[in-house]
């Protein structure tokens, strides 16, 4: 076996001690005897799941420790969401590491398996019963992996995009192909989910461009089905971003907001959804370091107002939004005023109807998202949007913008 090369070494070694891996564990090569080979105890246990091996190899003290293994689902949940907070620590090795971390070796025999550890961290599911299907339909897609090659359509997609309108996602992808360079005179980007009017899907080169419609529901339902296409096809290293609309609070209408958190209407970071009659509750927690490299694209751009805050997502654009303007109202401006206070007072910058629900199913699976919206009025000085069309269209393009930077500077194009 061949050493990983030097710039891959340094880094993990810099990453993993940041990650207070005992100063022992060394990474250098040099320090594995030639013709060496790691102990019984270190290799997998393939009745072991992956995420207890990563959690487990870890130094005490790192993670909470986790609750008894007589509450299956309280086990489950810790695991997970300790596989994730130990995934974040090495995303930024140069070579992608998926973090089966029972193929480090302890010291006297740290070099490592390149060729089972550097590989690209697969979308995994929160379902095992998915990989078992002979067939999986994408119904809301009209698209099959009986029909379909999803590898072939869609292995080399690195970025996702979501919006609320077909119309505003074809755009997205048109600008897109622009500033990659790959868009040519008179190229059509046909809807990938042509067969069905649910949903639209559009492609180049390593960008998907999705409409999710309007509301919790509606984008949760896409959302099953992309994470699942995304599965399917293969894909590694995916970035996830919503873009759209959103009403401001305390905010010039223009503004972009970068959510940092998004909380539900009682201003709490959950999710909660009632699954076979019982009340399930999923963080909201979004990406902080993808928060932080949108947050530099816009200062690179310079061309519009950007700030990074918290986000309510709520079930109804009306009432659930504090409008007086609605056909059924039950309280007063007074009232109104009150409650958008106290949201701004917790850090709240924007209301969507989208971001919790597309928080937690990310997070769920292990997907590094961001929300990024534009706020089309302050909602502290009026329910009503009233711009001008061509104003409105210039505020929808701002997200499209300051992603399609963040694109083009990951893909080493800006």
């Amino acid at each position: 076996m061949q050493p990983l090369p030097d710039p891959f070494l340094s880094s993990a070694e810099e990453v993993l001690r940041a990650a207070c891996l005992p100063p022992s564990k060394s990474l250098l090569p040099s320090a594995a005897p030639a013709g060496s080979s790691p102990p019984a105890s270190s290799v997998a246990d393939p009745g072991v799941p992956a995420q207890d091996r990563a959690v487990s190899c870890l130094p005490p003290g790192i993670l909470s420790g986790p609750p008894t293994r007589e509450d299956p689902r309280a086990y489950r949940g810790w695991r997970s969401d300790s596989f994730s907070r130990v995934t974040r620590v090495v995303r930024d090795i140069p070579v992608a590491v998926h973090l089966d971390v029972d193929l480090l070796f302890p010291a006297s025999y740290c070099q490592l398996r390149a060729a089972s550890l550097v590989h690209d961290c697969l979308v995994q599911l929160s379902n095992p019963n998915v990989a078992a299907m002979k067939e999986d339909v994408l119904y809301h897609f009209s698209l099959s992996t009986s029909t379909h090659d999803f590898p072939a359509m869609f292995g080399d997609v690195k970025f996702v995009c979501v919006g609320g309108s077909p119309s505003r996602m074809n755009t997205f992808i048109r600008y897109v192909a622009a500033e990659l360079g790959l868009a040519h005179p008179g190229e059509e980007y046909p809807n990938i989910c042509a067969g069905t009017d649910r949903y639209a899907m559009y492609k180049v080169g390593p960008v998907l461009s999705v409409s999710h419609g309007m509301g919790i529901p509606s984008i949760a339902i896409m959302l099953h089905e992309l994470i699942k296409l995304l599965y399917h096809a293969r894909c590694s290293n995916v970035t996830i971003i919503r873009i759209g609309t959103s009403g401001g609070i305390g905010l010039e209408p223009g503004s972009v907001v970068i959510t940092q958190q998004a909380v539900d209407a009682c201003f709490k970071p959950e999710f909660e959804q009632i699954v076979l009659g019982k009340r399930v509750v999923r963080s909201t927690n979004l990406d902080e370091q993808l928060v932080q490299e949108l947050m530099q694209c816009s200062t690179n751009l310079n061309e519009f107002t950007t700030v990074v805050g918290n986000t309510m997502c709520t079930l109804d654009f009306y009432e659930g939004q504090g409008r007086l303007d609605g056909a059924l109202c039950c309280y007063t401006e007074k009232d109104k005023q009150a409650y958008l206070h106290a949201a701004h007072a917790a850090g709240i910058r924007n209301i969507e109807m989208e971001s919790s629900v597309f928080a937690a199913m990310c997070g769920a699976c292990g997907l590094r998202a961001a929300v990024v919206c534009v706020t089309l009025l302050d909602r502290l000085q009026g329910d009503q949007i009233n711009s001008p069309h061509e104003v409105l269209a210039e505020y929808q393009q701002r997200p499209q913008r300051l992603v399609g930077h963040f694109i083009k500077k990951s893909l080493g194009r800006a």
